[in-house]
């Protein structure tokens, strides 16, 4: 996974946490002496541990979105659907498959297509675009030799994402770098839902 940037200001989460941890720090040390057993702890172990807790679980409650503090959207899952290609003059619609694993603050999408694989290694994550969810990143994409008969190479991409969460639908364009490919496409993409 890597870090992903977004478009609004994460500051008072920041703030938030380190308040609650020096908090923390203070009821634990204060709980441990009034039963006379000295303990050392620092803020910064227990900002540790609140940091971890709220990067991985604590961003997708519900409440802090309700409360206005967290903007970012939980877009982890997989999302299926059709590609469709320049290289195919867009006559053809294939399966694509985008996974997602994102925490508060790191993010990986990985693709699986009819004759290669892909995964991001940069991205970008706009929420106060209108109405709009968008993610952006760019992608490494490596053929699968025994599917792409030597017609792809390795190459790398730039895909741009438009999400609409309460319905489940993304939808969006990618582009291949010259000078290895130079394609582009549509995806059409549908959230999975766990059974």
């Amino acid at each position: 996974m890597h870090q992903y940037s977004v478009d609004y200001d994460r500051k008072l989460i920041y703030f938030l946490l380190v308040s609650v941890s020096v908090a923390l720090t203070s009821i634990i040390k204060y709980l441990f002496n009034i039963n006379g057993i000295s303990i050392s702890i620092t803020g910064f172990t227990i900002f540790g541990l609140v940091f971890l807790l709220f990067d991985n679980f604590m961003w997708k409650w519900r409440f802090f979105y309700k409360l206005g503090l967290i903007k970012t959207p939980n877009l982890n899952g997989i999302w299926e659907g059709t590609l469709s290609s320049s290289y195919h003059d867009f006559n053809s619609q294939m399966p694509a498959c985008i996974e997602i694993k994102q925490t508060w603050t790191q993010i990986c999408i990985f693709g699986n297509f009819n004759q290669s694989r892909s995964f991001s290694n940069s991205a970008n994550l706009e929420v106060n675009n209108g109405a709009r969810i968008v993610l952006r990143y760019v992608y490494l994409n490596k053929n699968r030799m025994n599917k792409s008969a030597g017609t792809m190479s390795a190459h790398s991409g730039i895909t741009t994402l438009e999400f609409c969460l309460n319905e489940g639908l993304s939808e969006g364009k990618y582009y291949n770098e010259p000078p290895q490919n130079v394609n582009y496409g549509e995806l059409q993409l549908i959230k999975q839902i766990k059974k």
